[in-house]
């Protein structure tokens, strides 16, 4: 439920918070957003350490059925897993970004674009003539991806993977949204919610795999 209360929350905000953040980030001068290398590692680079993790735990959880020993970590692995192919693959990517049909800030009139200014909360299904796929941000799903392990760690009583999945949350999730949205890819709101989305869904699938918190006596 708290993922969807801070939704509520903060959405009739979120326009004016999208257009003064990237405002920020925007030359007046060169009609240009932010531009350097380190901008352009991070968006190269950034998501690699969620998708080693999600490949890791597929990995795992493939084995599982090969090494007894590796049973005990078949749901939590299949968690992991999940997570980043139901969350960030299809929610993120399939459904909402190639449907949702909201200009990025580069593409936007304020920004030199031709397009005009969309809440993302008022979807276009129509065609447009520049693709629009602002909504949510793919990084920046696979930066807050890393929930799942605090989600996890709670889950196992586990202190260390709490704080682990806490800091890398922290590290690659602001890194890969900062990123986005310095370059004009994203608008505050794309990266929030992609957040909000990657641990609605971690929450959720957990709940599913580990209800009766059975894994540590399995």
């Amino acid at each position: 439920m708290l993922p969807l209360i801070i939704w509520l929350c903060i959405t009739p905000f979120t326009p004016r918070i999208d257009l003064a953040l990237s405002h920020y980030f925007y030359s007046d001068s060169t009609k240009h957003f932010a531009s350097n290398a380190f901008y352009q590692w991070v968006y190269n680079y950034g998501a690699w350490p969620g998708l080693f993790l999600a490949v890791s735990a597929l990995v795992v959880f493939i084995l599982s059925f090969f090494i007894h020993a590796w049973q005990k970590w078949r749901s939590s692995a299949l968690l992991l897993v999940l997570t980043c192919a139901i969350g960030s693959g299809l929610v993120v990517h399939a459904i909402l970004k190639e449907n949702w049909g909201r200009p990025r800030p580069r593409q936007i009139t304020e920004f030199g674009g031709q397009l005009n200014f969309r809440p993302y909360y008022v979807p276009y299904f129509a065609k447009q003539p520049e693709k629009t796929k602002s909504f949510p941000s793919g990084h920046s799903s696979m930066g807050f991806y890393f929930l799942v392990l605090v989600v996890l760690g709670y889950t196992l009583k586990n202190k260390s993977l709490i704080y682990m999945g806490a800091i890398c949350t922290l590290l690659f999730g602001t890194l890969l949204s900062l990123t986005r949205v310095a370059q004009g890819g994203h608008f505050f709101s794309d990266v929030l919610f992609s957040g909000l989305i990657m641990w609605w869904c971690a929450l959720s699938i957990n709940w599913l795999l580990h209800q009766k918190a059975y894994e540590r006596t399995h």
